[in-house]
């Protein structure tokens, strides 16, 4: 049962992540095309850059959606709480 859950999640995780690569990637690209028209000698330098960028942009963005959600959960958490609390008394 544990290998089936494990295989599943990573599964379902490595198609996001490869989803997330796509999209990055296509992001990358045309960001780069965009910017410079004419194709320039340092053009893999300026893409490796530009995808660092998106990649560190990306995990701040998926570290902040994390945080908020913990402080939702520990929100709804605290008020249940509060609630089971004023109902004892």
């Amino acid at each position: 049962m544990k290998r089936l859950l494990i295989r599943w999640f990573v599964g379902w995780t490595d198609s996001w992540n490869q989803e997330m690569h796509r999209e990055i990637e296509h992001r990358v690209i045309e960001a780069h095309k965009r910017h410079f028209p004419e194709i320039s000698p340092n053009r893999e330098e300026m893409i490796n850059q530009m995808r660092e960028f998106y990649y560190s942009r990306m995990i701040a963005t998926a570290n902040l959606l994390v945080a908020a959600g913990a402080i939702l959960l520990a929100l709804v958490a605290l008020i249940v709480s509060a609630i089971g609390v004023i109902k004892a008394w």
